[in-house]
């Protein structure tokens, strides 16, 4: 499912304990919130017959003391009745929101194409283009719907592409730049689980995914588990910093919200980056997770 590679990656039997979990989540019916499993199985795409919406995160490795970060609200409006599918949302934000999505020549992707090689960012200038490190680099874009992966309903098992996983109103895409050579070189996919309040003391469990090759190419796949040493923070309704913290070895920070009453506030995980060495650039060490809370 990585889109930065010329082939997908068969799960195999090294997978086999996890897969028989995952075949039992319905592609449906997925609390973003309580759900640890790191991907899911595909059924049948859904038709529409009216416009629906989906939001797209796009975020980059550091290049040169530069990243990526952007969120776009997609409308897909079909023509008559029809699924929709990532490449769907890619063409609709193609050349818009400072955003193209290219394929391993360069060029634009189009309806033709199954994979992301490189996202270029028309907002500086220059522009920026964030690329894997070589056309056959382990590190290259990857993405999840709902912070899992999609799986095509195949034997074995294959990752989802740009072309066959599909959308669901209300979904959100997130492309992320990703190592995938070596369990502590790739990305912790980082996503807030839980957020609570005692009083004027709030408590956030981030928990965290991440994906890798191992020699003979398999594919795994760690589910969410409890996030120590990550930074989270909370804001009030005017995106004024409360208070921050870091996890603990259950996942756990809790903070304080004195004087936010009833307000809505936002708690989020904050991105950090590797600082040096491999790649030189740095990549992304764990992905920014945002949730919108209401104390009680």
């Amino acid at each position: 499912m990585k889109t930065g590679k010329p082939m997908r990656k068969a799960l195999t039997l090294a997978l086999a304990f996890m897969l028989v979990f995952a075949l039992s989540v319905p592609a449906f019916a997925t609390d973003y919130f309580t759900t640890i499993t790191a991907y899911y199985q595909q059924g049948t795409a859904p038709q529409y017959s009216s416009t629906i919406h989906v939001n797209l995160i796009v975020e980059s490795r550091q290049i040169s003391g530069n990243n990526l970060y952007r969120t776009v609200n997609v409308a897909l409006t079909p023509n008559g009745t029809q699924s929709f599918y990532v490449k769907d949302v890619l063409l609709a934000v193609q050349g818009t929101n400072g955003l193209i999505f290219n394929d391993s020549s360069g060029n634009p992707i189009d309806a033709n194409d199954d994979y992301v090689y490189s996202i270029t960012d028309t907002n500086p200038d220059p522009d920026v283009t964030y690329a894997p490190t070589s056309p056959t680099a382990w590190n290259g874009w990857m993405f999840r719907i709902n912070g899992q992966f999609p799986l095509l309903d195949d034997d074995p098992l294959w990752g989802a592409s740009i072309s066959t996983a599909y959308v669901t109103n209300g979904d959100t895409i997130h492309f992320y730049h990703e190592d995938m050579d070596d369990d502590g070189l790739g990305a912790d996919y980082a996503k807030i689980t839980s957020v609570s309040n005692n009083g004027n003391s709030l408590t956030a469990n981030v928990k965290a995914s991440s994906t890798y090759y191992e020699d003979d190419y398999d594919w795994i796949i760690d589910d969410f588990a409890n996030y120590e040493g990550v930074t989270v923070e909370v804001y009030n309704a005017n995106d004024v910093l409360k208070d921050s913290g870091t996890t603990n070895a259950s996942g756990n920070v809790t903070l304080n919200i004195e004087d936010l009453g009833t307000s809505t506030c936002k708690v989020k995980v904050v991105r950090r980056f590797l600082s040096t060495g491999d790649y030189q650039n740095g990549l992304i060490q764990n992905t920014e997770d945002l949730v919108v809370y209401t104390p009680q």
